[in-house]
């Protein structure tokens, strides 16, 4: 009952023209919106097109409020939020660019056609079919050995009222090889921000599902909100998430 009710709350809101200060929580979930596209786009210029974009939702959550905010200029995805609701307050999960947004059908991957759950949990998040898992960024079949993650947590969410305060951009190359012969290894928040703030390239590798899938990932840089960092990582666009949950699922190197 209770996700069926946001979930006619959030089409509302995302349908509804934005009028004056919020009065109910239709306009608070719609003015949240508005509002993180509005300082990101101020603050990096990859998101100008955020504030007016089209706007569709849906869920991807299992027993949570989770839904996913797709960007769209001219019917073609730009990027995306991923929304988290904890007590009647909303916060920012994750969020990211380009033409291939979570949860969002590859054209030349396409979907078995059984039934097919969307299930966001940061770096784990699939598609959950009845013949396994699928990854929601890329629409890889992972193997039948891949178990979804049963107590996902989001770590260090930016909520309402945070403010994007710097942006940091690196220089960025596609290039994830420095972990097939690393020669250090990068474990912690402090160390991470300093080698970003140089601009240096650095590779990030997750491993997930318990170690059976070891996925790697350019960087791109960092957007601050408050204390909170987000790092950039290079997925077919670009996808922010908290440091503290890329940190606890994989390692960065130089």
């Amino acid at each position: 009952m209770k996700k069926t009710l946001w979930a006619l709350v959030v089409l509302c809101l995302l349908a509804a023209p934005f009028i004056g200060q919020a009065e109910t929580p239709q306009d608070e979930w719609r003015q949240q919106i508005v509002r993180w596209t509005e300082q990101l786009a101020a603050g990096d210029d990859r998101f100008n097109a955020f504030p007016k974009a089209d706007r569709r939702w849906q869920s991807v959550g299992t027993n949570r409020d989770d839904w996913v905010v797709t960007f769209e200029q001219s019917n073609r995805p730009i990027g995306y939020l991923i929304v988290g609701e904890e007590e009647r307050a909303l916060r920012l999960l994750e969020y990211g660019l380009g033409a291939h947004p979570l949860f969002t059908e590859q054209p030349f991957v396409p979907l078995p056609s059984d039934t097919k759950t969307p299930f966001y949990a940061g770096l784990h998040s699939v598609w959950i079919t009845d013949d396994g898992l699928i990854d929601a960024k890329s629409g890889e079949h992972y193997p039948q050995t891949a178990k979804r993650p049963s107590n996902f947590k989001p770590i260090d969410p930016i909520y309402e009222r945070a403010a994007l305060t710097a942006v940091q951009l690196s220089r960025y190359a596609d290039n994830t090889q420095p972990w097939i012969k690393p020669e250090g290894k990068i474990t912690d928040e402090p160390d991470l921000i300093e080698h970003l703030d140089k601009g240096l390239n650095l590779s990030y590798v997750a491993h997930l599902f318990e170690g059976e899938i070891l996925a790697p990932f350019a960087t791109r840089g960092y957007h601050r909100w408050g204390k909170s960092i987000y790092v950039e990582l290079e997925d077919d666009g670009s996808r922010f998430l908290p440091v503290k949950h890329a940190l606890q699922w994989g390692v960065f190197y130089p």
